[in-house]
């Protein structure tokens, strides 16, 4: 394959001077490599100096050319001018010198004015493929020796807004001499590299002598068809080679026949819906890439995909509601449901469930946000994928073998869209929070990016709590909706957070101004709460359950607006919770008033209306079902079962996690089957109460002022510690006030649940450093951040003995100090990436080296005898076994 080659910045070739032609690149960044051994830095500091006038000897740091030509094919610039570039008469050359100094080897000249280059476009610059020889040392310089009467020429760098608004670095031509705003102490150009897409101005490319400027493109993998009436949608493996320009889909009605490029089907993305088909005739299909000097790839392998006009594939709607118990008219009298269910006034919802059916078991996996959205989306668990934390801790995206419900259903063909009139109060905020690929907003509005989906559509719901005003029919029709393709199906989000504590005074309103709203007397509080005069929880649940009316309001809007648009009978609907309601012991906890939600799924014609299930389900399942019912590809580690499809009761217990939250470090875990539930407190040392939100929102509303005065049940959730083990028999106990965790007649069933803990942590990667050994002792309100910092350096080898920092500790040996043994009786879970070095095996004891790039998936690397005289063993791991991403290393004495 050749080499992409790419000189950060500034340049020039070959002896003589050259003008060369301009050509406009748009404003898509240059997909271009580094080349390696080349300080951008240095360089470019250095050569941006030389604005007209200055020594033009200072040319930066020498580059030294290995073996093998090096052929420069173009010099790209980025303009942030306020105005069209062929306004001006500048002149922009590039100069390469032999070493640092003497007559430059070749100049190239551009003169502004002959294109037009608009601002944010880049410039691209032929260089012809001049050739520089093997083993010569070159220098650069981008200079500008004229400038017309009204411009000087500059380079400007706005990364913190020093000199502009905008965010990256690029050629700046002002009408000011900038010499005022360049001063060798505070340096207006200053590039470490090019960290990402987005960054720097100047790249020159090449290649190492075989000819052309960039990799020769892959050809495509992964290519899937999944048919539909009257399409076709085909999806395949993104491309991010250097100088990747597009792919071509080409198609045809013979298996190996002709292949014919389709008219405009040249994506720059993974996927591509073919409209122009007939139901009932087979097409075959092949992609191939295109790089950016026209070099074609292979075609991949052939796929075909029959459309048919009674392939009905369902549109999905996702209604998905934040801090909400199942307090709903519909589940009064279900498990462990409190009499909080005949009090609210959900007509709409109540209807839902009439119609479909309602899961009575239903579980998140997290009891706060952006992890119980991250695993609806995934289909996994935030543990499995790394990312559990809340507001803390977020991973740039998901492991190889997962994916994203938006992507995976746009790749089956759907049109997905995120509902948003951009309101907390009314309609849909937006909202998506998840903890990987994190969006740049939290509530976006329709013109926003629109993240995974295909578009963000606003809609029209405004008006007082007292008259809300909503045009049902601008939900599912107009605006954004004008985009979807004929017959395509489409997938709908709808985040709604009416029922979050900011919506208890909104709810209360409009409760009151309908006539529903809750009368406080009616609440039964259960027993870990206290009334007046310790506190107002009583007044305090009656807004939390009018905002529940609220809600239903707001739901019963977006259900009428799917059937003003015809689209209510081929629609699968799909209504949860994210996590209980915004109060003591219900989110953020694992308690079944923090993670036990409402789940209700209507789906004309597939769905037994008025239908309950009873059988243990998860928030992971909405995924699975949602792409079970699409015919979209499902990833191979999506951990969720599919609701209809699935044996559900083959599930005997659910899982959830409690970790970091808001930033404060927390670990917990907890099983629950169908009648116990066992939850494990990794750091029983820390309050139940931890962290700002949970103390300012989620306190005791009082009842923390004065111990003395609560029963052990009210006071045992104030005090300043957890007990590690909670054991309940959620059949006797509702509530979950009476820990069986230390009772001999459950101790049996106790030790079968913590076991059946420790083996889920092992068979889905949920690892965490101990914190124990990472900060000695730990305090509340320990920042989850100061943790993973910590962590990092624990696991560093300090001093080269093959056992990390951590490790030692935990084998009480000297960190500092090359041990000479590595035996213990137990595996070492030493995860460390890339190169690991095993040193110092005790003589006899022999050790297996075991690999994983996912944490679930070990394989024996190899075996390593004790070296019979005690001396140091080396192995080093290179890193083209972790495939590109992260390798991790145990050492595994077998048993």
């Amino acid at each position: 394959m050749k080499k992409a080659m790419l000189l950060g910045l500034m340049c020039t070739l070959a002896m003589g001077s050259y003008a060369v032609p301009l050509e406009n690149a748009g404003s898509a960044v240059p997909s271009l490599n580094v080349l390696t051994g080349f300080d951008t830095t240095e360089a470019f500091q250095q050569v941006v100096k030389n604005k007209p006038g200055v020594n033009q000897t200072a040319m930066g740091q020498v580059f030294t050319l290995g073996t093998g030509a090096f052929e420069l094919s173009a010099l790209y610039l980025k303009s942030y001018t306020s105005e069209d570039l062929s306004n001006y008469s500048g002149t922009l050359e590039l100069k390469i010198f032999s070493g640092t100094g003497g007559a430059p080897l070749q100049t190239f000249a551009y003169e502004f004015g002959t294109g037009s280059v608009a601002k944010g476009d880049w410039i691209k610059l032929d260089l012809g493929g001049y050739a520089l020889p093997s083993g010569g040392q070159y220098s650069f310089l981008v200079y500008t020796p004229t400038a017309d009467a009204d411009h000087d020429w500059g380079f400007w760098k706005s990364k913190n807004n020093e000199y502009g608004t905008t965010g990256d670095h690029g050629l700046y031509v002002s009408a000011n001499d900038y010499t005022s705003v360049w001063n060798s102490s505070n340096p207006w150009i200053n590039v470490a590299h090019r960290a990402d897409s987005d960054d720097h101005a100047f790249f020159l490319t090449g290649s190492d002598g075989s000819g052309g400027g960039v990799d020769s493109p892959d050809t495509p993998a992964g290519v899937a068809a999944l048919a539909g009436n009257g399409l076709v949608s085909l999806s395949w493996d993104a491309n991010t080679q250097a100088g990747f320009g597009h792919f071509v889909v080409k198609r045809s009605t013979i298996s190996g026949g002709s292949y014919t490029a389709l008219p405009g089907a040249v994506p720059v993305t993974d996927h591509f819906i073919d409209t122009n088909v007939v139901n009932g005739t087979t097409y075959y299909y092949v992609v191939s890439a295109v790089n950016t000097e026209d070099v074609e790839s292979p075609n991949s392998v052939e796929v075909s995909a029959t459309p048919n006009g009674s392939i009905a594939r369902p549109n999905i709607f996702v209604i998905y509601i934040d801090d909400q118990d199942p307090s709903y008219g519909c589940y009064d009298g279900a498990f462990g449901i409190s009499h909080d269910a005949a009090l609210t006034h959900t007509p709409n919802i109540d209807t839902l469930a009439a119609a479909g059916v309602r899961y009575d078991r239903a579980y998140v996996v997290n009891p706060v946000c952006s992890p119980s959205h991250t695993s609806l989306f995934t289909g996994n668990h935030v543990t499995t994928l790394g990312c559990p934390h809340h507001k803390s801790h977020y991973i740039d995206e998901l492991p190889e073998g997962h994916g994203s419900l938006p992507e995976l259903l746009r790749d089956a063909g759907y049109y997905t869209v995120n509902l948003s009139n951009g309101d907390i109060r009314w309609g849909a905020s937006g909202k998506i929070d998840t903890n990987y690929e994190r969006p740049p907003i939290m509530n976006p509005v329709e013109g926003d990016d629109p993240w995974q989906f295909d578009a963000i559509h606003g809609f029209d719901f405004t008006g007082p709590a007292t008259a809300p005003s909503c045009d049902p029919t601008t939900i599912f029709m107009g605006g954004n909706w004008t985009n979807r393709l004929a017959g395509q199906p489409f997938f709908a989000w709808a985040n709604i957070e009416t029922g979050k504590a900011h919506g208890f005074g909104t709810g209360t309103t409009w409760a009151q101004a309908n006539g529903v709203a809750v009368d406080p007397d009616d609440i039964m509080l259960p027993p870990y709460l206290v009334d007046a005069p310790i506190a107002d929880w009583k007044d305090y649940v009656a807004k939390s359950l009018n905002s529940i009316s609220c809600t239903d309001y707001v739901v019963g809007q977006f259900l009428q607006g799917l059937e003003l648009a015809g689209e209510a009978e081929n629609t699968l609907v799909i209504l949860a919770s994210d996590h209980g309601r915004a109060t003591m012991r219900h989110k953020q906890w694992l308690y079944e008033t923090g993670i036990h939600v409402p789940m209700i799924i209507r789906w004309p014609g597939e769905v037994a209306p008025g239908s309950v299930e009873t059988n243990l389900t998860s928030i992971i399942d909405i995924a699975a079902t949602c792409v079970g019912a699409a015919g979209a590809i499902r990833p191979p580690k999506m951990e969720g079962l599919d609701l209809m499809g699935d044996d559900l009761a083959s599930r005997v217990h659910v899982f959830a996690s409690r970790d970091g939250v808001d930033g404060t470090f927390d670990r917990s875990r907890t099983v629950v089957g169908h009648r116990y539930k066992y939850i494990r407190n990794f750091y029983p040392e820390l309050p139940y109460i931890n962290g700002s939100y949970a103390t300012s929102k989620l306190d005791g509303r009082g009842m923390q002022d004065d111990l003395n005065l609560l029963t052990t049940e009210q006071r045992r959730f104030l005090e300043d510690h957890k007990d590690a083990e909670e054991f309940y028999d959620l059949q006797a106990d509702p509530f979950e006030v009476n820990n069986l965790a230390a009772d001999p007649a459950h101790a049996d069933k106790v030790a079968e649940y913590r076991q059946l803990l420790a083996e889920w942590m092992e068979s889905t990667g949920d690892y965490a450093p101990d914190a124990h050994v990472t900060l000695g002792g730990i305090a509340a309100v320990t920042s989850v951040q100061t943790l993973l910092n910590e962590y990092a350096i624990l696991n560093a080898d300090a001093d080269g003995d093959g056992l990390s920092y951590y490790h030692e500790l935990a084998l009480d040996l000297d960190p500092n100090v090359m041990d000479a043994s590595m035996a213990t009786s137990y595996v070492i879970n030493a995860f460390q990436e890339m190169d690991y070095t095993v040193r110092n095996l005790r003589d006899g004891v022999s050790y297996q080296v075991q690999v994983s790039t996912n944490l679930v998936d070990w394989q024996v690397y190899t075996n390593l005898p004790g070296d019979s005289a005690g001396s140091p063993t080396t192995l080093t791991l290179p890193a083209s076994i972790a495939a590109g991403g992260k390798l991790f290393v145990r050492m595994v004495i077998p048993q």
